[in-house]
């Protein structure tokens, strides 16, 4: 159980502002590419979204709501190797940088992030399992070369993946729109 104070703290680091967090991941994001380029490794960017969390902050409130993203911000980074990074990117969408992965790698990772954030959110009495992840996974440079287009193409698989609820699914670019190339 979390105490009224680390809810808090962790309440805060959720309210975070948008662009500070976004920017943060932006920077850390080209940063790793441009690492794992260098070194001619891979990296797999996992884009997360929760089906039906706005269900939540409408029939239990947005105490309700922040205290489950609290559960799933704790849960994600509980599930992932010491270099990898999470980042909320607002309201119920997150995404992991990992590091020197490859696809078998990112869907072992997904496959266990779909069933932990799948179990019931249990807050005094109340009890939310109706919340799912939909996770789309991108690969440099195996789908991307480039920041906004690998987003892109998680973006697109997670898409995808949400058709079915609760599913990770890899972006494969002759099944899938391209992500459009920025210059």
């Amino acid at each position: 159980m979390l105490t009224t104070q680390r809810k808090q703290l962790l309440l805060d680091r959720l309210r975070q502002d948008g662009q500070i967090v976004a920017k943060a991941f932006s920077e850390e994001l080209q940063r790793s590419l441009e690492l794992m380029q260098r070194q001619e490794r891979c990296l797999a960017l996992l884009y997360i979204d929760l089906d039906r969390f706005k269900q939540v902050n409408d029939q239990y409130g947005h105490d309700i709501g922040d205290a489950l993203l609290i559960s799933i911000a704790q849960r994600l980074q509980s599930s992932l190797r010491q270099p990898d990074h999470v980042y909320r990117l607002g309201g119920d969408e997150f995404t992991v940088l990992l590091t020197d992965a490859d696809a078998e790698s990112a869907m072992k990772l997904a496959e266990r992030l779909l069933s932990s954030l799948g179990q019931p959110f249990i807050d005094d009495r109340l009890v939310i399992d109706f919340v799912t992840p939909s996770i789309g996974i991108a690969l440099f440079p195996q789908h991307a070369k480039q920041a906004e287009s690998l987003i892109k193409a998680a973006d697109i698989a997670r898409s995808d993946a949400q058709k079915q609820r609760n599913r990770a699914r890899i972006y494969h670019p002759l099944e899938l729109p391209p992500p459009t190339q920025s210059r």
